[in-house]
């Protein structure tokens, strides 16, 4: 048991060091060896930059993490900031500009938000960072951002409806699997719900499908053929552990067909809750009366104990 624990132990440190923020490396020269600017002793020291999400997602943002140290003597009016290229650019919500003195010695964690471009192609991204000091001198830092699509994709389309459900096929069209699906049925104008609002689809690798029954029903009145959207949230877990969220819509076009399939689930289903509201009164019926036999007995049993002891003091 002890052996087991300790194996478990360990496969979840393994689990969630992979989804932790993953640390970069970097020099100060290109990887070009183009001329890199040294022209003075660095006053800073990159102890050590980390990326999260590690890879990144195109059209998405990541943070970046900076350590840094100097190592020299105090710096006024310090200056970081990217030389960007695409498909980075930097998302102006965080301000790392006020630092008015580094003392010597003082270490620093500076902290990016940058953009990656949706179009970005999956692949290495050499970024350049730039530490200045007083002087106007910068110190270069290189390191590569890593781009991955980690996403999926579903399409979803209705197949039928009958008294087990409306029924709806869902296909991972995405290249990526997709974990710890679930189907969701959100307020809406068209259905309403006469089910459970949530469903457990589980995991699809790329391609798979799936087929799922829901229990909705149309709202008001409609029109012969007229079309009614039912809207679906598909949550999911992508390749990196990040939970996403995907919106979609089905439309429906009342016919013939589809209207009697909607009678006989709204029937159906009725008949199944008063058939369980009658098990479920029938129930507290028996309970009840068990609860009241079981009074009644030992009512019954205390005054015969009552008035035998009477009759045995005559």
């Amino acid at each position: 048991m002890k052996k087991i624990i300790i194996f478990i132990l360990l496969s979840l440190m393994l689990v969630s060091s992979a989804f932790a923020q993953t640390s970069l490396n970097f020099t100060q020269e290109k990887k070009d060896n183009l001329e890199s600017n040294k022209e003075a002793i660095s006053n800073f020291r990159m102890k050590d930059i980390r990326q999260d999400p590690f890879p990144a997602n195109p059209g998405e943002l990541i943070d970046v993490y900076m350590a840094i140290d100097n190592i020299g003597g105090d710096v006024i009016n310090p200056r970081f900031e990217f030389n960007l290229k695409y498909p980075f650019s930097l998302d102006p919500s965080i301000d790392n500009s006020n630092f008015p003195t580094l003392k010597s010695g003082e270490k620093l964690t500076l902290h990016y938000k940058l953009k990656i471009d949706k179009n970005a192609i999956p692949g290495n991204y050499e970024v350049e960072f730039r530490a200045y000091t007083d002087n106007g001198i910068y110190y270069p830092y290189f390191f590569s951002i890593k781009i991955d699509d980690v996403t999926s994709n579903f399409d979803v389309a209705m197949q039928q409806v009958s008294k087990e459900g409306l029924s709806i096929a869902i296909s991972n069209i995405g290249k990526n699997s997709a974990n710890s699906i679930t189907v969701k049925i959100p307020e809406q104008e068209s259905f309403e719900l006469i089910g459970s609002p949530s469903y457990i689809v589980g995991n699809l690798n790329s391609g798979d499908y799936t087929l799922l029954n829901v229990l909705v029903k149309p709202k008001l009145n409609y029109e012969d053929n007229q079309e009614k959207i039912l809207n679906l949230q598909i949550d999911y877990t992508d390749t990196i552990g990040n939970r996403r969220t995907i919106n979609k819509e089905i439309p429906i076009i009342m016919t013939q067909q589809i209207k009697k399939g909607f009678s006989d689930l709204t029937g159906y289903t009725t008949k199944i809750d008063t058939s369980e509201q009658i098990n479920n009164n029938y129930k507290v019926f028996i309970y009840t009366s068990l609860i009241l036999a079981v009074i009644l007995i030992a009512v019954i049993i205390y005054y015969k104990r009552k008035i035998n002891k009477a009759n045995e003091e005559d």
